[in-house]
């Protein structure tokens, strides 16, 4: 079995969940401004949870948040629980990005709290925030790098006020869980940083072993073995859907884990995880390459989505029939996952009446291919021969 996504987690990751130093918070706050070249940086529980932190620490309430009508709807959950309604934005044609205008922002400027600009599965093709220059802006720009943190590392522009990060166990970096919110701008460190103060609650001892167990049980998940049987009980069962689908999350339930922050272990485990951070970025950007050069020669069209030397958190590939072509992959031995078949706006959380056919196009088509670290030139030549005979079975002609 090829799986889809595995993360790079070995015995040094399994030490530094047991072996917690006393300083831990204090250096490893130390090593993220470092490595992510960023002046302040705060820790939470979740990527959402540092959003939603961000958003009521400088008091937005009642406010349009700009956001992609295609992305995590976690992301919205956030925005909804802080008291603001997201506003969705369609993605751009051949992209999995959404493009937000100049136009949008001055119709509407006086009601607009935040604009979330997002990175998706590590595609930076976003906005051009240059027109923002000549305005007197009142809201906040924030850069959703969950997916992958590659743009965050190089984003230096004093038009962002803030880029988060989700660092749960299946992102390309692993904390086994929580969030990160960085900043160069003091003003609007000092505002998170004394809502968190102030709202921040201590995990019992109940919780934090239950947090700890449930880290082992993530670390033990990734071994071969383990994660096949997992994987044949996601396929099989419901068993397993909360953890691989978010769709199913209500957004109308109190979320006690705003208030929290990572524990210790995981900011142990996250330290370590920096000191292979560049290799974690660059085997991503390695594998994207191969996929590239041995696919877009059957598939040209997929110059159009694909790009060089990017920071894939997952390999995107769009197929008019893709729920049988799952299938056909999984009976050959190739894992894969439908992340994000859905859009947002058609969820029963939100309900919109507006058209977002991009977004519509891409959630119904898209299927993501294998990205795990032990990917080799051989499997992706595997992966290629295996839907080219998928699409001559089945009289498929693209």
């Amino acid at each position: 079995m090829i799986p889809v996504l595995a993360p790079k987690i070995n015995r040094s990751d399994f030490t530094s969940l047991f072996n917690v130093n006393k300083n831990i918070d204090k250096i490893f706050n130390k090593k993220l401004k470092e490595s992510f070249n960023f002046k302040y940086s705060q820790t939470f529980s979740s990527g959402r949870a540092a959003l939603f932190n961000i958003l009521k620490g400088n008091g937005i309430k009642n406010k349009l948040i700009i956001v992609s009508s295609y992305t995590c709807c976690v992301v919205t959950e956030a925005i909804v629980q802080s008291n603001n309604k997201p506003f969705f934005i369609d993605t751009e044609k051949y992209s999995f990005n959404a493009k937000i205008t100049e136009e949008i922002i001055k119709i509407n400027i006086n009601d607009i709290g935040a604009i979330l600009i997002t990175n998706l599965f590590g595609f930076s093709d976003f906005s051009n925030l240059s027109y923002l220059k000549k305005m007197n802006k009142k809201f906040l720009v924030i850069v959703d790098d969950s997916m992958s943190p590659g743009h965050a590392m190089k984003s230096n522009s004093n038009l962002i006020d803030y880029i988060f990060i989700s660092s749960n166990v299946r992102k390309p970096y692993t904390c086994l869980g929580g969030g990160l919110a960085f900043t160069n701008s003091k003003m609007m460190y000092n505002n998170l940083f004394e809502y968190v103060v102030s709202k921040r609650k201590n995990l019992g001892f109940v919780k934090i072993l239950k947090k700890f167990i449930f880290c082992l049980i993530c670390m033990i998940s990734f071994y071969p073995i383990v994660y096949r049987v997992l994987r044949i009980l996601t396929k099989r069962t419901n068993l397993l859907n909360i953890f691989y689908n978010e769709r199913n999350n209500n957004i109308y339930s109190y979320v006690n884990e705003y208030y929290n922050d990572m524990c210790s272990f995981q900011k142990s485990v996250g330290l370590n995880q920096l000191t292979k951070l560049n290799y974690l970025l660059e085997n991503r950007k390695i594998i994207g390459n191969n996929y590239y050069r041995i696919f877009t020669p059957i598939f040209s069209e997929l110059k159009n989505y694909w790009k060089i030397n990017t920071q894939y958190s997952h390999l995107p590939f769009l197929h008019p029939n893709r729920n049988k072509l799952q299938k056909y992959l999984y009976r050959n031995g190739i894992d894969t996952e439908l992340y994000f078949d859905y859009i947002i706006p058609e969820l029963k959380q939100y309900i919109s009446n507006n058209d977002y056919p991009n977004s519509k196009h891409v959630s119904e088509n898209i299927i993501n291919l294998p990205l795990n670290y032990n990917l080799k030139v051989n499997d992706i030549k595997k992966i290629l021969k295996t839907i080219k005979n998928f699409n001559m079975i089945n009289k498929f002609n693209i």
